[in-house]
């Protein structure tokens, strides 16, 4: 009888286990197939969803994934610190420094260009209209925008950045699940000659997926303080600069040795001075601390390399990825690839035309 308890004990034991592993992602058993066969490697993180996804060109944010994201090899970068999915080519950044930079900005046009956004189309990957129109709608330039045009302050701006990884993404794995059946939508309703719907599901494509695909990017971690000021003179200008400039390297560059953390992207804000020369600064990281690292009195804390994300990204418009030489399949002939292809575009051109003002 013991015996039997035993063997019924052992039997739940080892089907919980199995349960257990059957419920990890892809990346989280090659993580723990790496630590298993290699002892010193503690490779916690990886470097999926950064390259491979929609981007929405208007608001400078990633979207959804597009291309395929698997785990299959197994692959690290060299030192084993991340994951690296089968899709994606990692060149390392061997010599990465802390860059510091410090920026006034007398107009918004300069701001808008500095701090607007981190996404710029590949040679030849421009969209007609989406120029001036790009990042519109971000959190720097909105912040901008309100203070440099509408309360007539000038802007500054300070920066450090950790570059970790250049990132490469093909698509020749192929496309994403969910978005390949969002494509046979369309296919459907062509096949069923159903032109409104078919226009429908690529204006719904691009609604959820943005305008672009990022293929490239470059990885790393970033803190940058903008700060917004009345100014009458010079003086002024240069005082406030140097003031702003002493509190970033106060709060943060004292622990640069360290290296960076990552966590969210977070925003904090604060108003000083008074109603004639009142000020305001804005805390904005990419990666980087997490909130409560950041605003600790211990330095130390502040700055280790947790994570990264995407500082600058750079890609081309999804429809231009729609193409034989990645959906093959008996429903994807050439005409019909090519009929998708014109969709998208035109729904491409109808989101930047809806969600834009000429000359704004």
């Amino acid at each position: 009888m013991h015996l039997i308890s035993f063997i019924l004990g052992f039997t739940t034991l080892f089907l919980l286990s199995i349960a257990d592993v059957s419920v990890l992602s892809p990346e989280d058993k090659c993580i723990a197939n790496i630590r298993k066969e290699i002892k010193d490697r503690k490779v916690s993180r990886n470097l999926g969803g950064i390259v491979g996804i929609g981007w929405d060109s208007l608001t400078d944010k990633a979207t959804l994934p597009v291309f395929s994201q698997t785990y299959h090899l197994c692959r690290t970068v060299p030192d084993g610190d991340f994951l690296v999915p089968d899709n994606i080519h990692v060149l390392p950044i061997k010599e990465a420094n802390i860059q510091k930079t410090s920026e006034t900005f007398d107009t918004f046009s300069h701001y808008k260009s500095s701090t607007g956004g981190s996404f710029k189309a590949s040679a030849g990957g421009g969209i007609p209209g989406l120029g001036s129109a790009e990042a519109s709608f971000s959190v720097s330039t909105k912040v901008g925008k309100e203070h440099m045009e509408k309360n007539k302050r000038t802007g500054f701006s300070n920066k450090i950045e950790y570059h970790a990884f250049e990132l490469i993404a093909s698509e020749k794995a192929g496309f994403d699940e969910i978005f390949t059946m969002r494509l046979n939508d369309i296919v459907k309703a062509i096949k069923d000659k159903n032109q409104l719907l078919a226009q429908y599901e690529a204006e719904s494509i691009i609604a959820d997926y943005g305008t672009h695909v990022v293929n490239k990017a470059l990885a790393g971690a970033s803190i940058t303080m903008l700060g917004f000021t009345q100014t009458t003179s010079d003086e002024e200008k240069s005082s406030f600069s140097l003031k702003m400039s002493a509190q970033f390297h106060a709060s943060f560059l004292g622990a640069v040795s360290m290296g960076f953390s990552a966590s969210a992207d977070i925003e904090t804000s604060s108003d000083s001075g008074s109603d004639s020369t009142k000020s305001q600064t804005y805390i904005m990281t990419k990666g980087g601390p997490d909130v409560n690292r950041l605003l600790s009195s211990n330095a130390e804390n502040k700055i280790q390399i947790d994570s990264v994300v995407g500082l600058n990204h750079e890609g081309m418009p999804l429809y231009s990825f729609i193409h034989p030489g990645v959906l093959k399949s008996k429903e994807w002939d050439d005409a019909t690839t090519f009929a998708v292809q014109d969709l998208l575009y035109n729904a491409t051109q109808e989101y930047i035309r809806q969600n834009t003002i000429p000359g704004c």
